[in-house]
């Protein structure tokens, strides 16, 4: 038996499960970076959101909070694995050189929903004709005035609300529902995000090893 084949066989096993753990911990940073932000997000969401379609309004933004670092982060994985493989043995740089390249991974993107932002944020004060008078300017502006202290007011009650009745957890959950079936699941279709990459590892892993028999 050769020894010294055997250990290059049992070193890309382990590359193997380095690179998976280097996968999930990666995502992991990713994730936790997007529910940050999405947590600023959160005043956004009006009650129709929290009650009627907390899915609706927690996908999309989630996908486009992860989208970036996901990519980033699966770059400098796999570059950093396609290295370490190829320093186990000459023949494996072709292979490590594959997995490097990072193709194939395909990211989830939820389409944005139509959303009721627009229609519960202020509107802007209409342009007021250059030849209107002083008092038609006081007037517009007055009313605009009164308007954004009623929608400041609504808003703020419509945020102390959802609090208080713990609607915006629906949020937050559907938020880490997200992440958990389309950016870490195990299983899916299509695949989450994780298992993409592990099947990718896996695949290159096998085919490392039959390239040493």
């Amino acid at each position: 038996m050769d020894w010294e084949l055997a250990m290059r066989r049992q070193a890309v096993t382990e590359w193997r499960d380095r690179q998976i753990l280097a996968a999930h911990t990666m995502l992991n940073k990713c994730a936790q970076g997007a529910r940050n932000a999405f947590e600023a997000q959160l005043a956004q969401a009006t009650l129709l959101d929290s009650v009627w379609d907390p899915a609706g309004f927690s996908n999309h933004r989630i996908d486009t909070l992860l989208h970036d670092s996901v990519i980033t982060g699966i770059a400098e994985c796999f570059a950093s694995a396609g290295r370490e493989l190829g320093s186990i043995d000459a023949r494996l740089a072709p292979f490590g050189e594959a997995i490097a390249r990072a193709e194939g991974i395909v990211l989830p993107l939820a389409l944005q929903p139509s959303s009721e932002d627009e229609a519960h944020s202020p509107e802007a004060l209409p342009a007021i004709p250059t030849e209107a008078g002083l008092l038609t300017r006081l007037r517009e502006s007055l009313v605009y005035k009164a308007s954004s202290l009623t929608t400041y007011a609504s808003e703020t009650a419509d945020w102390l609300v959802q609090d208080k009745a713990g609607l915006r957890d629906r949020l937050r959950d559907a938020a880490a529902k997200r992440i958990a079936t389309q950016w870490m699941g195990d299983i899916g279709d299509p695949l989450p995000v994780l298992a993409q990459m592990i099947k990718t590892i896996e695949r290159v892993a096998h085919e490392a090893r039959t390239e040493l028999l």
